[in-house]
């Protein structure tokens, strides 16, 4: 059995926001709410030459987040102060982590302040 793989990432991860966003319906009105949620992940760069040449934006910036912690697509990551959407998954749970590819957004999701 191989070692676990969170602990070769010990010592690269780092605090991160994971944004959630659903749709609820606040006085017959549609509202969206985002949950924000911090876990411990390792950034990296993507490389954009591995992507689906037919979906990528070459003008945006790509992502590689691993993590222990469950990500799925469509959330968004908090990283440096923007927002890289959720756009594809890697399951590596049998070495201990997830990866999630993000792409960056054009602006931040906003949260409201307490």
């Amino acid at each position: 059995m191989l070692p676990q793989m969170t602990i070769g990432l010990m010592g690269l991860t780092q605090p991160l926001k994971l944004k959630t966003v659903t749709t609820t319906s606040v006085d017959f009105e549609e509202t969206e709410v985002i949950t924000v949620t911090t876990f411990q992940g390792a950034v990296h760069p993507a490389q954009k030459q591995k992507l689906n040449p037919e979906t990528v934006d070459w003008s945006k910036q790509y992502i590689k987040c691993f993590s222990e912690t469950v990500l799925n697509i469509g959330q968004f990551i908090e990283y440096k102060s923007k927002d890289f959407k959720i756009i594809e998954l890697g399951n590596y749970s049998e070495y201990g982590y997830h990866v999630g590819i993000g792409e960056e957004t054009s602006k931040p999701l906003l949260e409201a302040t307490p």
